[in-house]
């Protein structure tokens, strides 16, 4: 079986944005370049947040391995990836967002793996095993109906439909489970 983060890779580079595409248009460089980190990046971007002595999900290593030095078209405009993992704490930033709306810090088991201009956070729980459920929280900014205004709400059941959310959205949600059937373990 090829590992998650290889077939993820494989999926993107197969349904990568047209040359032209609105989201790609304004790049110099096309296609985007995808490109996993190495052993030791990886070890940097544990130490930037702070979990150097914890277990990070699988299916997030696998993401870390195959494109977590750029990731091509995938999330383009959200922080994810090593540059931004290795300058500053993610879930420093989500707990300064989250006490500047009245809410308390996450706990010490979480890991904050993207974020977009310091106000919308996305992270996982530790200790949820190797493919655990993606939260959201991002800074309230007064609406009524402002979807994380009472704290931060789930929005994926699995890290690995968050990160495959791409072939839905691209192809299909029958192809996209039926990525996830063949690429991760329990589906």
């Amino acid at each position: 079986m090829t590992s998650f983060g290889e077939a993820m890779r494989d999926k993107l580079e197969t349904l990568k944005y047209p040359k032209g595409h609105i989201f790609v248009e304004w790049s110099d460089v096309y296609p985007l370049p995808i490109k996993g980190c190495t052993v030791s990046e990886i070890s940097e971007i544990k130490v930037t947040q702070g979990v150097e002595q914890k277990n990070l999900p699988d299916i997030y290593l696998e993401f870390l391995r195959y494109l977590g030095k750029k990731s091509g078209d995938l999330f383009i405009g959200y922080d994810l990836t090593y540059f931004y993992l290795t300058k500053y704490n993610f879930t420093v930033s989500i707990n300064r967002t989250l006490r500047q709306d009245g809410h308390r810090n996450l706990g010490e088991n979480v890991y904050a793996f993207m974020n977009k201009q310091s106000v919308s956070h996305w992270y996982f729980h530790l200790d949820d095993g190797d493919d655990p459920a993606v939260y959201f929280y991002s800074e309230f900014t007064g609406e009524e109906e402002h979807p994380t205004k009472d704290g931060p709400i789930k929005v994926s059941n699995r890290l690995s439909e968050f990160f495959t959310s791409f072939i839905a959205e691209r192809e299909s949600r029958e192809a996209q489970t039926e990525f996830l059937r063949l690429h991760t373990p329990k589906h």
